[in-house]
């Protein structure tokens, strides 16, 4: 991966989580981690069943849940879930490196 892309990946996931901690902390708006936790699992499970396209890349169902969750929670919450969406199951067998984890998360 180029350094510009890692550059760019470490700026924005610093910049979402500075995001994340000012509206959860400064602004008081509460992190509801039942429903955190539950639409995590349900996003790494809708990533985990992409399909692989005939052109290159995936599709996959997240973003099903990304809405969900930003219809149903506050944003601190709904950002959370979509960090969720850089894990997927076949993480174990693939050994993804780090910084391709971390630039798919932010661009969720």
């Amino acid at each position: 991966m180029d350094n510009r892309v890692k550059a760019v990946a470490a700026l924005l996931g610093v910049g979402s989580f500075a995001v994340i901690l000012y509206l959860a902390l400064a602004s008081n708006m509460p992190i509801y981690w039942f429903s955190v936790v539950l639409l995590g699992a349900l996003m790494i499970i809708c990533e985990s069943l992409g399909e692989n396209m005939s052109s290159g890349g995936r599709s996959t169902y997240g973003i099903i849940v990304i809405f969900a969750a930003i219809a149903a929670l506050n944003t601190p919450s709904a950002m959370i879930v979509a960090l969720f969406g850089a894990f997927h199951l076949g993480l174990a067998r693939r050994r993804e490196d780090a910084w391709n984890l971390a630039y798919t998360a932010v661009v969720y």
